[in-house]
């Protein structure tokens, strides 16, 4: 016969669940707050950046691309939930906090796209930039990296 010790945070319950294992998702209502959400689909916005755009892919643009790819992955992830549940809670209310990061989310990705060549006017700012400094703005692994 097999005894088990009762567990403190569920004494006067009548009900009993297993205890969660890890990496469980029960409490994760959008994901927007979960690196273990958000990287994956980041991970799929900068390799379809680097795919539109192959110059991403240096070192350099490294870390703003990561924060870029974040930040819109996190507005999917917002409007996804509000597109489900609605911008309003079952009482009625504005889901405030939720639209508050959405907007906090939305201005950080804007502003991602403006520095990396993601939009047509600051694709032809940056096309411009090499044109006029060619390649002596770029270092000579750089350099290899884009010619290989």
């Amino acid at each position: 016969m097999t005894t088990t010790t009762p567990d403190p945070s569920t004494a006067g319950n009548d009900w009993s669940r297993p205890p969660f294992e890890p990496g469980n998702t029960a409490a994760v209502t959008h994901g927007a707050h979960s690196s273990g959400i958000v990287d994956p689909l980041a991970a799929e916005y900068v390799q379809a950046a680097v795919d539109a755009a192959p110059y991403l892919a240096l070192d350099r643009f490294a870390f703003a691309l990561t924060a870029w790819a974040r930040a819109e992955a996190r507005c999917e992830l917002l409007s996804r939930y509000l597109d489900r549940h609605g911008v309003q809670n079952n009482r009625g209310t504005p889901r405030m906090s939720i639209l508050a990061t959405l907007a906090t989310s939305e201005r950080a990705a804007a502003r991602g796209r403006d520095a990396l060549g993601l939009t047509p006017d600051s694709a032809a700012r940056i096309a411009a930039t090499i044109r006029d400094g060619g390649a002596a703005l770029l270092s000579p692994t750089e350099r290899r990296e884009l010619l290989t």
